[in-house]
């Protein structure tokens, strides 16, 4: 009879998640992509295959503009462990604070599934209607809005910081040129082009997660080429801002290492 219970203590043992030392804080990102969404990251400082308890996530946008985000979809493969759902919409000193909110339904062990220490995790994605428009991701919501950026892991409070503060969709009429890199990501050289040719003396910037230029450089009038080097940066997301007299632009970048 011993030997049964024990056989079974460490049957159910094999379905158990991993024992914390202490629960990530987890940060939270929002960045555009070509296709015009915007694409929220998570990034965890320790591993986790818990339970997502609960999440809130308020994203800001200028009443006067007419561009809106769509409902959230969550990414594969965490759409059957939490989803944030529109909960309501608060005008407050000029701006529109759209509020979503989700529970957890499963922790993620049951899948199979984990969070590592410093890794971003993309969680899903907004689509911008009616842009281009700048939005936020916010931790100063209008008072009693319960709206700040909130993660609960194992009914426990891990909220972090916002990392990506603002993110702006751009215009991308026929009249504006295109700014592609490739590879991205990237774990050596990437070839950052701008369509049609350059002419005029165009500034690259590349900034960090948290918007600090780490990097200035210059594509030449007549070229519209210019090759980057992701060994001197960190493995992680940026952002590359190409400014000219007559237009801007910027697209996110992630360079990994092998």
């Amino acid at each position: 009879m011993r030997s049964k219970f024990l056989l079974l203590a460490v049957s159910l043992a094999s379905f158990a998640p991993k024992t914390y030392a202490q629960l990530p804080i987890v940060d939270i990102g929002m960045v555009p992509l070509e296709n015009g969404q915007l694409e929220v990251r998570l990034r965890p400082d320790a591993f986790f295959d818990g339970l997502i308890s609960s999440m809130t996530v308020t994203v800001r946008r200028d009443e006067a503009s007419v561009a809106t985000v769509s409902d959230f979809t969550t990414a594969s493969p965490w759409e059957d462990h939490i989803n944030l759902n529109f909960s309501e919409s608060i005008t407050d000193g000029g701006y529109i604070y759209d509020l979503y909110v989700g529970f957890g339904f499963s922790p993620l062990f049951t899948a199979d599934l984990s969070w590592e220490a410093d890794q971003e995790i993309v969680m899903g994605h907004f689509t911008v209607d009616n842009g281009p428009g700048t939005f936020q991701i916010v931790q100063d919501c209008p008072p009693n809005s319960q709206g700040d950026y909130f993660v609960s892991l194992n009914s426990e409070d891990r909220t972090g910081v916002v990392y990506q503060i603002s993110t702006s969709t751009e215009d991308r009429s026929n009249d504006t040129p295109g700014v592609h890199i490739s590879p991205n990501p990237s774990s050596g050289a990437a070839r950052l082009s701008i369509d049609p040719g350059n002419q005029e003396q165009v500034a690259v910037q590349v900034l960090d997660a948290a918007g600090r230029m780490v990097q200035q450089l210059a594509i030449a009038v007549g070229s519209s080429n210019l090759v980057l080097d992701p060994n001197s940066l960190p493995a992680g997301s940026y952002h590359i801002r190409v400014n000219g007299s007559t237009f801007s632009r910027t697209i996110p970048w992630i360079v990994q290492h092998q």
